[in-house]
């Protein structure tokens, strides 16, 4: 990808949560993480639970045909470019546990990890994504407000604590 330059100030990562076996979803994630690339910036997608689905051998998606008679990568292309241009892209864990699929399997550039060791390592100053198609993707409140949602790590903290105070209360009024 060409280079472009952000004269002044450096550009915050950008951390991407995906949590559905959605292909379109991976799709637009790993787009915006080359955009974020082009930019000179940081970018790494959480593959949490279901969504390492979508990075099992051999990575294809349903609209992949679609995308190439439009002149645009398949999935698998996508990613392959992504990862080339440093894009992290990280397992959950937990997830290939559940879905009984092995680290060596994935591209070896494929980096797995826990869910804490993600959040732990997004910066004061990053930015937060998660691609929904349904509020019911979280429960958290903060995802509410619409389908794609960015906030930095002291605002999500923030907002974790009043979605955890307010269901202590509720469960004290039932």
């Amino acid at each position: 990808l060409h280079r472009l330059r952000r004269i002044g100030r450096a550009m915050p990562g950008l951390n991407i949560l995906l949590v559905r076996d959605d292909a379109e979803n991976l799709r637009a994630a790993l787009m915006l993480a080359m955009t974020q690339r082009a930019l000179d910036g940081e970018a790494r997608i959480f593959l949490q639970m279901e969504a390492v689905r979508l990075i099992a051998p051999p990575l294809a998606a349903q609209r992949d045909e679609e995308h190439r008679r439009a002149g645009f990568p398949t999935l698998a292309a996508l990613a392959d470019e992504a990862l080339a241009d440093g894009v992290a892209i990280i397992a959950c864990q937990s997830g290939l546990a559940l879905y009984a699929m092995k680290a060596a399997d994935l591209d070896p550039r494929i980096e797995t990890g826990g869910l804490l060791s993600f959040m732990a390592a997004i910066g004061p100053a990053d930015r937060l994504l998660s691609l929904s198609k349904s509020e019911r993707d979280f429960v958290h409140p903060a995802f509410r407000a619409g389908f794609l949602v960015a906030l930095d790590r002291d605002q999500f903290i923030a907002q974790r604590r009043r979605h955890r105070a307010g269901l202590a209360a509720a469960d004290g009024e039932t």
